[in-house]
């Protein structure tokens, strides 16, 4: 029994917020007695906003290879804030730097959440540098540590400092819950040539003219428009 003109607060206990961002909104308080007949009118009470959470955990992306114009698995490691449900996914978008995710290593993804398998569709578009896994069994649960292995990626086609990506967690109708939190991305350094590394001419003696064969072989790939630069010593000719 409550008194006339008692103050009221009600704690609900394990109430689960929603699986996305809101803003406020209205909800309608009415009470009523124990026929349910009306004692004080619907009168409107504010819903607080939800905002987005934050990722947490390393938040890194790593590649296996850090190389210029290589193949190479990458592992991202996070941990989310708020839980992805079926459908939902993770995105990330990564930096203007020449990072590719071919459609062959789509099939292959990996997640792991709490040591669980969870099987993914993966989609990347290239003209916005978009990775988004979409949950398709299992979901991910609030404040769980992330590993995703991501296999074939093509690092960018040069060395790169340092940088930093976005990654985000949107619910099933694709409503943000965390993010976009920044991620850090490995440095990309200089390879190393390999194989027989040597300058060979068919005559090997003085004030005559020649053919040379260059043997090498190289660490990454050499897209078109690149260039293989030779810079003799000073006196070889």
């Amino acid at each position: 029994v409550l008194p006339e003109s008692s103050s009221v607060t009600i704690s609900v206990v394990g109430l689960e917020t929603p699986s996305g961002v809101r803003a406020a909104a209205v909800a309608n308080l009415t009470s009523r007695d124990s026929e349910k007949g009306i004692i004080d009118a619907s009168t409107s009470v504010t819903v607080s906003s939800v905002t987005s959470g934050k990722l947490g955990g390393a938040l890194t992306w790593d590649s296996a290879a850090d190389t210029p114009s290589v193949s190479s698995a990458v592992t991202l490691t996070t941990a989310v804030a708020g839980k992805i449900d079926i459908g939902g996914s993770l995105t990330v978008v990564l930096p203007d730097e020449g990072w590719s995710v071919p459609s062959s290593a789509l099939a292959g993804i990996q997640v792991l959440s709490g040591g669980v398998g969870t099987a993914v569709k993966g989609t990347w578009t290239a003209a916005t540098r978009t990775l988004r896994l979409e949950l398709k069994s299992t979901a991910i649960a609030e404040g769980s540590a992330v590993v995703i292995t991501i296999p074939d990626v093509v690092t960018p086609s040069s060395v790169r400092s340092a940088s930093t990506a976005a990654i985000t967690s949107r619910d099933p109708n694709d409503v943000v819950v965390d993010g976009p939190t920044g991620l850090s991305v490995n440095a990309i350094v200089a390879g190393a040539l390999g194989g027989a590394l040597e300058w060979d001419s068919l005559v090997d003696t003085p004030g005559v003219e020649t053919s040379v064969h260059v043997r090498f072989r190289v660490s990454g790939g050499i897209g078109a428009g690149g260039m293989i630069q030779i810079k003799l010593q000073d006196g070889a000719g």
